[in-house]
This record gives structure tokens, C-alpha cells and sequence, in this order.
């Protein structure tokens, strides 16, 4: 785990910013949970399988990478669900907000808040990226393998969680810009919450997601990047990470 230091920085972009701090340091998972690592908790019986494509009505249809129906989508992209492809090294996706928030607790650990997120990747100089400032480019970050940056032959889907060397912070945390999506412990609003360890309403109906994927563009791997999702939601593009507080 890398830890992230308390700090006072500006959360999202332009007019839509607000002043945030983060009141106390917290330790964040190096990678995306991988399938070795869910895999173990599966075993103990602690997690369910990630073995398919959910989807819910209210899903924003912006984050869809495929203009097939729901339907469609689920049985064509299920294939892409990396748990039963056993692919070990890439992160686990195909998990719903409460599959997430089980993994962790069985580590005693949680899912990062939307800030928190938003400070490891962003830093406190506001990184465009999660990298820095360069632009995302192929070689660089895993993303536009379903369009420009898929190799011929090479399939549509995750790369293993530190494949990509240069999407990662100055601290040493990977794929907060690409590879998969990550839910956060947030409750969706519009507005960003600002003050002392700001936390989205519990009430919402969506819950967070963070950053790009495997099958996003370019755009999409901003540090700032967000969307709300319903919990029930068990996407291809979307898997998790756990923060642990200090103790």
C-alpha cells in the first residue's frame, strides 16, 4: 500500500471545483484488486463470484463502450469478466459496489472516499492525469483497446494490474487513469461535495465511479474523471482498490 499524506487541495475542474481537505493520511492499494487477490477471498467463502455482466436502468449511458442493448452488452462483454478467464495478474472487474465494499472489509480494510481518490490521483498540484501533466498516449496507459490502441491479435480487454508503467502517480500508485474503473465509498450528487473530508449523500440512488478503463478514450483517464453508476451495476469496465486508515 502507498501511503497518501493530509492535505487542503482544489477537487475537480473549472467552475465545478471545490476546496477540500483531507483531514487525516490513509494508506491506498498499489494496483486494482486483482483476480489472484479476490480469488483468495473467494475461496474462504467471503465473496461472490465475478462472473457476469449487470447492468440497472439508471446506468449513464455515456459509459457504455458499445451501443448494443443491456441485453446485448451483458452476453457479448461477460466474456470480458476476468475472474472466470482466470486471468490472474489482470483486476478484477464484474464486481458490484457491494462485492467491492465485501472484499475490503474481509481485509479490514474500505473503499476510498471520492476525495481520497481524487487526492492520490491528482496530488496536491492538481495533476491532469494521474501521471502528470503529458497527454495519455498508447504506450503509456491501458485504454482504447475496443479503437486506436488495441494491437492486432491482442483482445479487448483489462492488462494485468502493472502492465501499463506509465499510468502511475509519483507515488507510486498504478491505473488510476486506465485499465478498469473503480468504485468509491461515495454516494453520487452532481455537485461535488466540498469542506473536511467531504463524503457524497448516503440517500443517492448511484454510487461513485472513478477514472477510465480498458475501453475508454483518452479523455476519460483525466484524474477529475467521475460518473455515477447503481450499485447493482456489475460492469467489464469497472473493478475496485481498498484504502486502510492509520491506526
Amino acid at each position: 500500500m502507498v501511503y497518501i499524506a493530509p492535505a487542503s487541495f482544489t477537487m475537480g475542474e473549472g467552475a465545478s471545483g471545490r476546496q477540500v481537505v483531507v483531514s487525516h493520511g490513509f494508506f491506498l492499494e498499489r494496483t486494482e484488486v486483482t483476480v489472484r487477490a479476490y480469488e483468495v477471498c473467494m475461496a474462504k467463502r467471503r465473496c461472490t463470484p465475478a462472473n457476469h455482466v449487470v447492468f440497472a436502468p439508471s446506468e449513464p449511458a455515456e459509459r457504455d463502450p458499445s451501443a448494443q442493448s443491456p441485453e446485448d452488452f451483458a452476453e457479448t462483454w461477460g466474456k470480458r469478466c476476468n475472474e472466470p478467464r482466470h486471468a490472474a495478474d489482470h483486476p478484477i472487474n464484474c464486481v458490484d459496489f457491494s462485492s467491492a465494499e465485501t472484499y475490503c472489509a474481509w481485509k479490514n480494510r474500505r473503499l476510498p472516499t471520492e476525495a481520497e481518490w481524487e487526492l492520490a490521483a491528482r496530488g496536491t498540484i492538481a495533476r491532469p492525469f494521474p501521471w502528470g501533466g503529458e497527454a495519455a498516449d498508447c504506450g503509456r496507459a491501458c485504454f482504447g483497446k475496443n479503437s486506436g490502441c488495441r494491437a492486432g491479435g491482442e483482445a479487448v480487454a483489462t492488462c494485468p494490474a502493472t502492465a501499463a508503467k506509465g499510468d502511475a502517480t509519483p507515488e507510486g500508485v498504478f491505473g488510476l487513469g486506465g485499465n478498469v474503473a473503480e468504485w468509491v465509498a461515495d454516494g453520487w450528487a452532481a455537485q461535488l461535495p466540498g469542506g473536511t473530508d467531504p463524503h457524497g449523500p448516503a440517500s443517492s440512488t448511484l454510487r461513485v465511479v472513478r477514472g477510465g478503463s480498458f475501453a475508454d478514450e483518452d479523455d476519460r483517464l483525466r484524474a477529475t474523471s467521475r460518473a455515477g453508476f447503481a450499485p447493482s451495476t456489475a460492469h467489464v469496465t469497472i473493478g475496485f482498490r481498498c484504502a486502510e486508515d492509520v491506526l
